[in-house]
This record gives C-alpha cells, structure tokens and sequence, in this order.
C-alpha cells in the first residue's frame, strides 16, 4: 500500500459534522492541501474576512517530510 496523508477539512466544508479527514495518496498530499487551504480562503472571502496566518507550503513540505 502507498504512503498517505490526513487532512482534517474544516467546518464549513463539512455541513458542520463534527470531525471528517482526507486521505490521499503521498503523490497527491500537496495538491489536496492547497485546494483545502483555498477553500477556507474563499469562504473567508465570502465572509468578509481576511485569512489567518499560516506556515508557507514549503515549510509544511518539509514537516511532513515531502
């Protein structure tokens, strides 16, 4: 079986359950991650607001060892 990563999808793309993960292939981990973090950009954006700070891609490249 290949390598894996979990994301857990915030809230408001849920309907607001509780707690729901995405689990995608190794290959896919930076793809997936950027299309959640524009999700939440957007909302944001719809909402009125501006996103939070977060860590640059590569640096979360890194931490997971991509």
């Amino acid at each position: 079986m290949a390598a894996s990563h979990v994301y857990e999808i915030p809230r408001f793309l849920t309907r607001g359950r509780r707690k729901v993960a995405l689990v995608v292939p190794a290959e896919m981990a930076t793809a997936a991650l950027q299309a959640v973090e524009d999700a939440e950009d957007l909302e944001l954006m719809r909402e009125g607001r501006e996103s939070g700070p977060s860590i640059p891609l590569e640096q979360f490249r890194a931490e997971l060892g991509l």
